[in-house]
């Protein structure tokens, strides 16, 4: 019995082994999963000067990702202290919206340095990914993730026992 049960568990690695190695299909005209990319049927040059674009602008994103993560950090701070200074807390909140406008118009500027590389064909596909980048649905499930992730490490709610910690 013992036998069987352990010829059974190596089958399985035997074989979860094969379907982990197997590579993914080739995205073909036909494919409906096929990549935007692949359906913009770059040039070299226009793929080369893509991909140093894409690089310049995660670059860019990054930088700003990480300055805002520095302000929520400062403001979830700035919110466990005993007091809660209004203004200083409105400072914060202006410079991460300050980021976000900012990392919203990288991405614009980018997508207008892609286009106009791009054949007016190209152009026709390029436009379509605008549309699902920047759809109502993509900004209502960021701003969801967005609100959670900055409700992480400190109360919504105070106890009914405490203060008013605002200060004018």
């Amino acid at each position: 019995m013992l036998r069987k049960l352990i010829i059974a568990i190596f089958g399985l690695i035997l074989l979860s082994s094969f379907a982990i190695t197997q590579e993914k299909p080739i995205l073909k005209e036909g494919n409906k999963k096929m990549g935007f990319l692949a359906r913009l049927n770059l040039t070299d040059e226009q793929s080369a000067k893509l991909k140093d674009m894409r690089f310049e602008q995660e670059k860019k994103q990054i930088d700003l990702r990480s300055k805002m993560q520095t302000l929520n950090v400062e403001v979830r701070q700035l919110l466990s202290g005993d007091k809660i200074d209004k203004t200083t807390l409105e400072k914060k909140y202006n410079e991460i919206a300050k980021f976000q406008v900012e990392q919203k118009m990288n991405f614009l500027n980018h997508w207008l340095q892609v286009n106009a590389i791009l054949t007016p064909e190209q152009q026709k596909v390029w436009k379509e990914t605008l549309k699902r980048f920047d759809g109502p649905r993509n900004n209502f499930m960021g701003d969801k993730m967005r609100e959670r992730r900055q409700m992480r490490g400190f109360r919504m709610h105070p106890s009914p026992d405490s203060p008013n910690p605002i200060e004018k």
